[in-house]
C-alpha cells in the first residue's frame, strides 16, 4: 500500500499514531504466522491415527504429558503457543528426521522459535518426567525387576540387561566437525530403560567403561546375594551384558567363542535369550523417535539431552500406552531380531582381566543354568 503525502505528514507528526499502526501490523503478521500450526494442531487432534503420525502417542498419553508439564515456568515462554503447541512441536521434532530447517517451513514457524521452543520443552519433560517414569533403581526395585526377570525368561538373579548405542553429532556451525556421544541403557523384562547415561566420547580419552557412573550406581543399590531357585548355591545379583563389557560379580558376560565347549556354547545360547530384552528396547526406542536414525544436526549438550528425553518419553508412552502402541505391535510381532552378543562398540581396556570372584560367579551361573530344562 503507497501511503500520500498527507497520509506520511499525519504520520511524522503524530508518533504515537505511527507506533499504533506498527503495532497493530506486528501483532496481524504473528497471528498469520501462528495460525498455520494452530490449525495443524486441532486438525491432527481430531484424527487419532494422524495426531499418532506426528506425536508416536495416543492422545490420551499426550495429554497427560501436557498436564505434567504445563506447570512448569518455562513453558510461560512465547505465549502464541499453548502448552499443549509445545509439546506437540517437541514430539513432532523428536518422531521425524528433518531438520528444524524443514520443520520451521512445514508449521510456518520461524526456525528460531522452533528450536527455543524445542529445547526448553525437554528440559522441562525431562525435569517433571523423570522422577515417574525413570526414577532412580532402589534395592526394592532391583529385587521387582529380578523376579520379573525369572518368571519371563527363567534367568535367576537377573537386575537388567545392559547395552550401548553410539549417535553421530554434527555441530550446527561446522557440519564437517563430526562428534559421537554414547547412550548406555539398562533395560527391565518389560522393555523399558531402568536406568540411563549419555557421555560424550569427543571429552574423554579414558576407557569409557572407567568413565561410566551408570554400573557404579546400580551397583550401589544391588540387592545382597541370594539362593537360586530350588538350589542350596547362593550368588550375587547380576547384569547381562555383550561381550564388550567387562566380567565382573555384577556384570555378566558370555564366554568368548574361541575355545569355547558345548557347555559354555550352551550357556551363551541361555544367556542370549534374556539379552534380547536391551537389544529389542534399543530398536524400538529408535524406531519411534527417528531423528536418532541419522547423525544429530545439534550441539553435543542438546544432542544428549535429545537422547535422554528421548528414552524418557519411550518409557511414557510403555506405561501409559502398553502392548497397544502400534510401533510395539509392529516391531515385536512382525520382527524376529537375531542381534549377536557383540553389538554395542564399547571398548574396555580390561575386557580379558577379571577377578577369581568373577569367574566364580559365572562359573556357578554355567553349571546351575545348563542343568536346567527350558
Amino acid at each position: 500500500m503507497v501511503l500520500s503525502k498527507v497520509a506520511l505528514y499525519c504520520l511524522e507528526s503524530n508518533p504515537y499514531l505511527a507506533h499504533d499502526i506498527i503495532t497493530t501490523r506486528t501483532i496481524l503478521n504473528k497471528g498469520r504466522i501462528y495460525e498455520k500450526f494452530h490449525q495443524l494442531y486441532e486438525n491432527a487432534r481430531k484424527k487419532p491415527n494422524r495426531f499418532y503420525k506426528y506425536t508416536k502417542m495416543s492422545i490420551e498419553t499426550f495429554d497427560y504429558i501436557v498436564e505434567n508439564v504445563e506447570k512448569a515456568e518455562e513453558m510461560l515462554a512465547n505465549k502464541n503457543l499453548s502448552v499443549a503447541e509445545k509439546v506437540f512441536l517437541t514430539l513432532r521434532c523428536l518422531s521425524t528426521t528433518k531438520s528444524y530447517a524443514c520443520l520451521h517451513q512445514e508449521h510456518g514457524l520461524s526456525r528460531s522459535t522452533v528450536s527455543s521452543i524445542v529445547y526448553s520443552t525437554l528440559k522441562v519433560m525431562w525435569k517433571t518426567l523423570r522422577p515417574l517414569h525413570m526414577p532412580k533403581p532402589t534395592t526394592e526395585h532391583l529385587r521387582s525387576v529380578s523376579s520379573e526377570f525369572y518368571l519371563n525368561w527363567k534367568f535367576p538373579n537377573c537386575m537388567g540387561c545392559i547395552s550401548a548405542k553410539h549417535f553421530y553429532v554434527y555441530a550446527p556451525r561446522n557440519k564437517s566437525k563430526e562428534a559421537t556421544i554414547m547412550l548406555q541403557g539398562i533395560s527391565d523384562s518389560d522393555y523399558k530403560f531402568l536406568a540411563i547415561e549419555t557421555i560424550d566420547e569427543t571429552q574423554t580419552n579414558e576407557d569409557i567403561l572407567t568413565k561410566s557412573k551408570l554400573l557404579p550406581q546400580i551397583r550401589s543399590v544391588a540387592p545382597l546375594p541370594q539362593y537360586l531357585p530350588y538350589s542350596k548355591t547362593k550368588l550375587p545379583h547380576i547384569l547381562i551384558g555383550d561381550e564388550e563389557y567387562p566380567l565382573k560379580t555384577y556384570l555378566m558376560r558370555p564366554y568368548p567363542p574361541r575355545h569355547s565347549n558345548e557347555e559354555k556354547r550352551r550357556f551363551n545360547t541361555i544367556l542370549r535369550k534374556p539379552a534380547i530384552v536391551i537389544y529389542r528396547t534399543f530398536d524400538l526406542l529408535i524406531e519411534k523417535w527417528r531423528i536418532l536414525k541419522k547423525p544429530i544436526t545439534k550441539s553435543i549438550g542438546h544432542a544428549m539431552l535429545i537422547a535422554r528425553v528421548a528414552c524418557l518419553l519411550y518409557n511414557v508412552v510403555r506405561d501409559m500406552d502398553g502392548d497397544r502402541d502400534k510401533e510395539f505391535q509392529m516391531l515385536v510381532a512382525n520382527v524376529t531380531l537375531k542381534h549377536p552378543l557383540v553389538m554395542t562398540g564399547v571398548r574396555s581396556r580390561r575386557n580379558n582381566r577379571y577377578s577369581a570372584q568373577a569367574r566364580f560367579v559365572r562359573e556357578h551361573y554355567k553349571k546351575y543354568l545348563t542343568q536346567q530344562t527350558y
